[in-house]
């Protein structure tokens, strides 16, 4: 993951030399347009009155820090908010207590008419370099500001906007992303104990297999997963439909080759 420093001149376009409050959170963006470099972006930010404290580009998921952590960035203000804004800081501007970061989007994950239809699921899709170096950010960002993953926001979480609009259509991949952010975070620490909670957790918040639950744990579950059901040691169970809770602590100690837990 690679960090540059760019900043935007203080009191000009998107940067206007107010101090953050404190920081109470990090903010994922997306930029809405068929726009892959950061630099663009960056650039873009020394006229317009709105941006974030960080960009990161689509092509090689390189960022550019566009001014400094502990300063106020105008990317989340709205005349109406989410309760999810109320509780993170009450009546005050979310602004003032929330950093941002822009992802840029490549031309692949904007359909052409995107606008005038809401049925592009993969509309704004990360690349695989930008998630990657998503991951390694906010991981780094949230433990440096001794914060934890309960402190990761969508755009959409605050204002309803359908920002970050790839992590809003779909929320399992939001879960995914927070659960790929506390391992990185957490490095490879996670028990078989807490790896089967957290999927036990998944299987109840919407209507999933326990493989692809597993997967969104860690995509390289999944791979272990079949490796053990090409291996008959799911014989008597049903891996690739709907399992019980009380059938997963079984299954997961037969799936214990499941990579990334101890």
């Amino acid at each position: 993951m690679e960090i540059r420093k760019d900043f935007v001149a203080p009191g000009k376009g998107a940067r206007p030399g107010k101090r953050l409050t404190d920081c109470r959170g990090l903010v994922i963006h997306w930029i809405g347009a068929a726009q892959s470099r950061a630099e663009v972006i960056r650039k873009n930010y020394e006229q317009e009155p709105y941006g974030t404290q960080y960009v990161i580009d689509w092509n090689d998921g390189h960022i550019i820090q566009c001014m400094p952590e502990n300063e106020v960035a105008y990317h989340v203000g709205a005349e109406q908010y989410t309760k999810t804004k109320e509780q993170i800081c009450g009546r005050d501007n979310p602004n003032w207590h929330l950093v941002g970061i822009e992802c840029c989007i490549g031309d692949k994950a904007i359909p052409k008419d995107w606008s005038t239809s809401g049925r592009h699921m993969d509309l704004g899709k990360p690349s695989q370099t930008q998630y990657s170096a998503l991951v390694a950010f906010a991981a780094d960002f949230l433990k440096g500001h001794k914060l934890t993953v309960d402190n990761l926001y969508r755009h959409y979480d605050i204002t309803g906007k359908l920002c970050h609009v790839w992590f809003v259509k779909d929320g399992s991949r939001w879960n995914r992303f927070k659960a790929d952010v506390k391992q990185k975070m957490e490095g490879d620490s996670m028990t078989k104990e807490e790896v089967q909670a957290l999927i036990t957790q998944l299987l109840n918040e919407r209507d999933t297999t326990a493989r692809q639950a597993a997967q969104t744990v860690n995509p390289n579950f999944a791979a272990s997963w079949d490796k053990a059901v090409k291996a008959g040691l799911f014989d008597n169970y049903n891996p690739g439909g709907t399992i019980s809770r009380d059938m997963l602590a079984e299954v997961m100690n037969r799936a214990g080759l499941i990579g990334g837990t101890k």
